[in-house]
């Protein structure tokens, strides 16, 4: 597996698909989709087809940009995307890729706003207005989530606490590869003779575990917290 910088447009692309084939279906034998009998699931299909042989043809030119060592680079026939809009677009990402996996990664919504308040000091620019609205947007991606869960089942969306990764990142790291069909590292192999420290320290920069400055951190008020754990 090697990650992919956030896309960010997928999400939209695969709305957009949808739209163009009821546009192009939509007079009957009178319009393309229609008359030559391509189905929307088979649109979709061969369009995500070529966004995942494009990004694996790539794939290189990202490693060459990360300066990733040979070794580093061998056996990655698959990628990981952590866009967190695509919170709202699962249904679409499913029809792109059939055979795609989701991880619901769920995080205390306190350590969710403060970050977000505090978006400024590492990007520069606010991610949200107040503390407000960024309760809610935690509350609409984890409620998309979950209706994403209830859809698929556990086969296709697995929910991973963010403190787990922390506390318990071993286990929490060989429940992820049983259920993306990944083999571990074996205890006789060298890499399980490491262990999943190396993979546990990337991982944890990729998912930009920073604590704010204490004179500079905007916190979330008690009130609000309590009301969303309530």
């Amino acid at each position: 597996m090697f990650p992919v910088p956030e896309s960010n447009w997928m999400g939209d692309f695969a709305i957009s698909v949808a739209i163009g084939h009821q546009i192009g279906a939509a007079r009957g034998d009178r319009s393309i989709f229609s008359a030559m009998d391509i189905s929307q699931d088979e649109l979709f299909a061969i369009l995500g087809r070529s966004i995942n042989d494009l990004i694996l043809r790539h794939r290189k030119d990202l490693e060459r940009k990360r300066q990733v060592t040979s070794e580093e680079s061998e056996r990655k026939g698959r990628w990981v995307d952590g866009t967190p809009e695509y919170s709202f677009h699962i249904c679409g990402l499913r029809k792109l890729f059939p055979k795609a996996l989701f991880i619901h990664l769920v995080r205390d919504v306190r350590s969710v706003v403060r970050s977000m308040l505090n978006f400024h000091l590492v990007a520069g620019h606010d991610l949200v207005n107040n503390e407000e609205e960024a309760y809610n947007y935690w509350f609409r991606t984890v409620s998309s989530c979950l209706l994403a869960e209830r859809a698929y089942g556990p086969r296709v969306v697995l929910r991973l606490r963010y403190s787990d990764l922390l506390n318990a990142p071993e286990i929490a790291m060989r429940s992820v590869l049983e259920f993306i069909g990944e083999p571990g590292p074996t205890p006789h192999s060298s890499s399980g003779q490491r262990g999943f420290a190396p993979k546990l320290k990337k991982l944890r920069s990729r998912l930009k575990f920073r604590r704010p400055h204490p004179m500079k951190s905007r916190l979330p008020s008690t009130s609000a917290s309590n009301m969303l754990r309530a």
